[in-house]
């Protein structure tokens, strides 16, 4: 089971919301990994995403995951 913190990784493409501009949608490639920050009632996890670079700077995305849309990710070593 993936934990609130986890690291999870898409393994299809998924249409989330820019957390500073919510009329900007990122698409996000299978292999996209994200933070769960939430469990939302045992079907999906509230995860952020780290979008390269947008207009010169890095911004954050935001959405629900489903359960079949990812798979746990473990964090690379330093």
């Amino acid at each position: 089971m993936i934990r609130e913190g986890g690291t999870i990784r898409l393994v299809t493409p998924l249409d989330v919301e820019d957390v500073f501009d919510h009329s900007v949608v990122h698409r996000l490639p299978v292999g996209t990994t994200g933070r769960v920050i939430d469990l939302l009632g045992g079907r999906a996890y509230e995860t952020e995403f780290l979008i390269g670079d947008v207009d010169g700077e890095h911004t954050w995305a935001s959405g629900a995951v489903k359960f079949d849309q990812c798979e746990p990710a473990t964090e690379p070593t330093a």
